[in-house]
């Protein structure tokens, strides 16, 4: 038996792969909970009670801001992109937009405003929704070659079935 993170040859990792859907499945939770990490991380740019926000695989997802917290908001997104580059570029020249009329209102609400903040928070459900809903089975089984480090626990003989090592210290 060898440890499944010390083969290299990509044949057989294949073969190893195709052969165990336990681990399929566990790889693509451990896939899609990264994803989700992502996008948490992204939403904790803004302050927590700037936003309103939903989101799920193949479900409804969602970010609005909350009344009043405009310009929290504005920063938050002006940040994350700063940080992650979450939104498309295009968003950046919204986003600045928006400042620059929150702050020409004197921190007052304007029609205006509000189709910028529409425009932004559409472009969030757009890419978290396709973040989610577009996943390729194929980035799943790259996820696992990259993450191979990882499954220093399971063993595999030669007919390509893995083993769980257990400790009982």
């Amino acid at each position: 038996m060898k440890k499944l993170s010390d083969i290299t040859n990509t044949n057989e990792l294949k073969r190893i792969w195709d052969k165990n859907s336990k681990l399929q499945y566990k790889v693509e939770s451990w896939y899609i909970d990264s994803i989700y990490d992502y996008i948490e991380e992204c939403l904790d740019c803004f302050p927590s009670n700037s936003i309103d926000y939903e989101y799920g695989y193949r479900g409804h997802s969602y970010v609005n801001c909350k009344d009043g917290y405009e310009e929290d908001f504005l920063n938050g997104v002006k940040e994350m992109q700063k940080m992650y580059g979450f939104l498309p570029d295009s968003m950046n020249s919204v986003v600045d937009k928006a400042l620059n009329i929150y702050k020409d209102y004197d921190y007052e609400w304007s029609y205006e405003l509000s189709v910028y903040i529409n425009d932004i928070e559409d472009s969030f459900t757009i890419t978290i929704n396709e973040m989610l809903n577009n996943i390729v089975w194929n980035d799943i089984e790259d996820y696992f070659y990259d993450i191979l480090d990882g499954f220093d626990y399971l063993y595999v003989d030669d007919n390509g079935i893995l083993y769980e090592f257990v400790s009982w210290e």
